[in-house]
């Protein structure tokens, strides 16, 4: 079960509500409470808690954001809405992928956040995310909100000799194959962005490079870009062609259905 923290006063009629939300037969542990946001980092250092829920536009919420960056915390941040069903729907699903049980081995929250969100930018790729509104509630809650709201770098990619790459030379999977292009090339080529691949069949991909921080300089990621399809080849005698690049201004299922 999970343990949750909420930022609200004491005795209010809000904290009795959600009480009645958050309860054992939904999978949740007694709810711990905090007046303001001082005392809730003080708990959040003291104690272990699975996520944080505040107030929407309270200025709890401002101060809490500005603590758990501080404090360089992957804790959940997730806000207490009327719409108390899909709250804990979002909530509950998203805690359930941080914590899932690989058996043989324990993941760091860190690390678990950062698979997720490669999750996310990979379904948002190759299309196949069902319910695309999911990817700005869970950014949101993972505090990578600012993910959303920066124009991106999408290429097309052609990857002629695909099929028998996959099939002859490389026996690990196309997530692996994505996973290494990305983390040993093309990051690796350009430390201002993070870039993320998916394979939409054998024979092509879209990749994303999302901009770190400050202004974007897509010149610079085409560049760099051209330069590792090169090392790829080199190094993985793997061929990789630029079909087509387009800026996007921001990470949403819209944007990237119109780009290319």
């Amino acid at each position: 079960m999970y343990r949750l923290l909420l930022v609200l006063d004491r005795g209010s009629e809000a904290e009795e509500l959600y009480t009645s939300v958050f309860t054992k037969e939904t999978g949740f542990l007694p709810l711990v409470f905090a007046e303001d946001a001082q005392e809730a980092g003080k708990l959040i250092r003291s104690e272990k808690f699975d996520a944080v829920g505040v107030l929407p536009g309270s200025d709890s919420e401002r101060q809490l954001y500005d603590m758990l960056q501080e404090m360089d915390s992957s804790l959940p941040m997730f806000t207490l809405q009327e719409d108390r069903e899909g709250m804990l729907r979002d909530l509950k699903h998203l805690l359930n992928r941080l914590h899932v049980d690989y058996s043989d081995e324990d993941i760091p929250l860190r690390e678990m956040v950062g698979i997720v969100t490669t999750e996310l930018v990979h379904s948002l790729l190759d299309g196949s995310l069902k319910d695309p509104q999911i990817v700005p509630r869970w950014f949101r809650m993972l505090r990578k909100e600012q993910l959303l709201a920066c124009p991106c770098r999408v290429w097309e990619l052609s990857i002629p000799q695909g099929e028998g790459y996959l099939s002859d030379r490389w026996h690990y999977g196309t997530h692996r194959l994505e996973s290494a292009l990305c983390t040993n090339f093309f990051d690796r080529a350009d430390p201002q962005a993070d870039y993320y691949l998916a394979f939409i069949n054998n024979r092509s991909a879209r990749m994303i490079a999302i901009p770190n921080a400050g202004k974007a300089d897509f010149e610079g990621m085409d560049l760099a870009v051209c330069r590792t399809v090169e090392d790829i080849k080199d190094y993985l005698d793997l061929e990789i062609m630029i079909a087509g690049a387009e800026t996007v201004p921001d990470l949403t299922a819209a944007a990237l259905a119109q780009a290319i």
